[in-house]
């Protein structure tokens, strides 16, 4: 599937396998995760400071060379990411959960960014206040980390352990569970 897509000024693209509505979701390379860990980090920065969400798509341009669309500045509970224009493959979106606070949990993807990456059949990368990054498998409904705290910018007001323990994984019902005591 072929979206038209704009290339984000000062941002490195990057990207997943890509997944159709219709095909089965497919692992990561190194060298996608590598580019998702790198523009999150670049996105996070803005995110902690402004405790604004920041979110987007990225995927392979023609030339296969990975590309991200354009960031969009959302809320501070959400953000609907721009629809790219350049030519790309979209497989994945991105976003990052704003700056630090005691009172959410936002050490890990929430129900609905697990919801909206399955029912956009995208894969999804997410980027906490406390500098973790997490993939969303839309088929399965679980998440897992890929690199813990302080592995991306980090809010300098963060205090590790508000939530609870954090796991490296969650299944859908796992994760149901944990915002469950929240």
């Amino acid at each position: 599937m072929w979206i038209k897509f704009f290339r984000c000024a000062g941002l490195a693209g990057f990207a997943i396998a890509w997944v159709g509505l219709m095909q089965p979701a497919t692992a990561q390379s190194s060298r996608e995760i590598r580019h998702a860990q790198s523009e999150l980090a670049a996105m996070q920065i803005q995110s902690i400071t402004r405790n604004r969400e920041y979110c987007g798509y990225f995927g392979y341009d023609d030339q296969n060379q990975l590309i991200s669309g354009p960031i969009r500045r959302g809320g501070k509970a959400g953000c609907r990411p721009p629809w790219p224009k350049n030519s790309v493959r979209i497989i994945a979106s991105l976003h990052t959960h704003g700056a630090f606070d005691a009172n959410i949990a936002s050490e890990l993807p929430s129900l609905d960014d697990v919801r909206a990456d399955a029912a956009d059949g995208y894969f999804g990368f997410v980027a906490t206040p406390g500098g973790r990054l997490w993939l969303i498998d839309p088929q399965a409904y679980s998440i897992r980390q890929i690199c813990g705290l302080g592995c991306l910018p980090q809010d300098s007001r963060f205090i590790s352990g508000v939530t609870g323990p954090i796991q490296n994984s969650y299944s859908w019902t796992e994760l149901q569970r944990f915002y469950d005591t929240q």
